[in-house]
């Protein structure tokens, strides 16, 4: 009778492993795992408020995509547009970027990242854009908790590529971001905390900025994942940038 136990008990599991492996694999996609590389459409808008009392807008466009047949390369292109209280008025193109990202590892409890992006002087106006193409070289190392929250700390570092327009200064910054993504009951809710200290080499100074993003997920009948989200974030210390914004934003994953 036991035989026939272990028997009905494997032949179960045979039945049942493919669905259990279907479950998983159909978790949403949200863009939250730096490790997940999809393809992705990104439009939002931020409004930070300057300490000096001013005020930058920019709307964004992303796209996203993955390159190479192991699915372990993306691809990122950025178009802002970018309007402040100073200098030109309105809104025009900022700053036109494209990143690599590489999954180099990945495993059940962890994975590690390493990314360049490119971000070129295409600002029609000097209030616009950095004035100098920059590189940013940047590694992330992430944990997976069986909670099913994820930590993932990153460090990045910006640098001017040539010499920035007359005015303007070289870009030498290198920043510590952790990286946090919790696990909601909600699972069509998602949530990312990003504290990060930065430091600027050219005028030797220390600063901090901290921000957190709410999304939620919709059913607008696109194809892939799509969901709304919010990002207020708030300047830290006395050579902050910006005293606090607030981002809203739509994207779509997996398509």
């Amino acid at each position: 009778m036991r035989h026939f136990k272990k028997i009905g008990v494997a032949a179960a599991c045979a039945i049942l492993m493919p669905f259990v492996a279907l479950a998983q694999d159909n978790k949403i996609d949200n863009g939250t795992d730096p490790t997940k590389l999809s393809s992705s459409f990104t439009l939002s808008y931020e409004n930070l408020r300057l300490v000096d009392g001013g005020d930058l807008q920019t709307l964004t466009l992303k796209y996203g995509t993955t390159i190479g047949t192991d699915g372990r390369t993306g691809l990122n292109l950025k178009l802002p547009f970018v309007s402040t209280s100073f200098g030109e008025t309105g809104f025009g193109v900022g700053d036109f970027s494209v990143k690599i990202s590489r999954v180099l590892t990945i495993t059940p409890s962890y994975g590690i990242i390493v990314g360049a992006e490119a971000v070129f002087d295409t600002a029609d106006a000097p209030n616009r854009g950095a004035g100098v193409d920059v590189l940013e070289l940047s590694g992330a190392y992430a944990f997976f908790f069986k909670s099913g929250t994820i930590l993932a700390p990153a460090l990045l570092h910006s640098m001017s590529i040539g010499n920035p327009d007359p005015g303007r200064q070289d870009v030498s910054q290198t920043t510590f971001d952790l990286y946090y993504v919790p696990k909601l009951r909600n699972p069509k809710a998602y949530m990312t905390v990003d504290p990060a200290i930065i430091y600027d080499w050219e005028t030797d100074k220390f600063s901090g900025a901290l921000a957190v993003t709410y999304g939620q997920a919709v059913d607008l009948g696109l194809a892939g994942n799509e969901s709304f989200f919010i990002k207020p974030s708030i300047g830290i210390g006395r050579n902050r940038g910006a005293d606090f914004g607030i981002e809203v934003g739509f994207k779509v994953v997996g398509f």
